[in-house]
C-alpha cells in the first residue's frame, strides 16, 4: 500500500507541477493592456496616415485642376500668338509688296 501512496503523491506533485507551469505561460492583465495600448496606438496612427493621404490627395487634385487651367490658358495664349505672327508676315508681305510699288513710281516719277 504504500507503494501506491507513493505513487499517488508523486501523482498529485505532478500533476500540481504541470498545472503551476502552465498558469506562468499565460498572459497577464497588465500585459493584455499593454498589447491593447499597442494596438490602439497602431490604430489611430494609421488613422491619422489615412486622413493624411487623403488631404493630400485632395491637395494634388485641386493643384493638378489649376494646372490644366493654366496649361490651357498658355495653350490658348501660343495658339493667339501663332496667329499674330501669321498675320504679321502677311502684312509685312504686303509692306514689301507695296515698298517696292511705291520704289517703281519715285523712280518712274524722277526718270520724267
Amino acid at each position: 500500500m504504500s507503494e501506491s501512496r507513493y505513487g499517488r503523491m508523486v501523482m498529485v506533485v505532478l500533476l500540481l507541477a504541470c498545472l503551476l507551469s502552465s498558469f506562468w505561460g499565460c498572459t497577464t492583465t497588465s500585459q493584455i493592456q499593454a498589447v491593447e495600448e499597442k494596438v490602439q496606438k497602431a490604430e489611430a496612427a494609421a488613422e491619422k496616415a489615412l486622413q493624411e493621404a487623403r488631404d493630400a490627395k485632395a491637395y494634388a487634385s485641386e493643384r493638378c485642376a489649376e494646372l490644366t487651367k493654366k496649361a490651357q490658358k498658355a495653350e490658348n495664349a501660343a495658339d493667339r500668338a501663332e496667329r499674330a505672327a501669321k498675320s504679321a508676315k502677311t502684312s509685312a508681305s504686303i509692306a514689301e509688296a507695296m515698298t517696292t510699288k511705291c520704289e517703281d513710281i519715285y523712280e518712274r516719277a524722277l526718270s520724267k
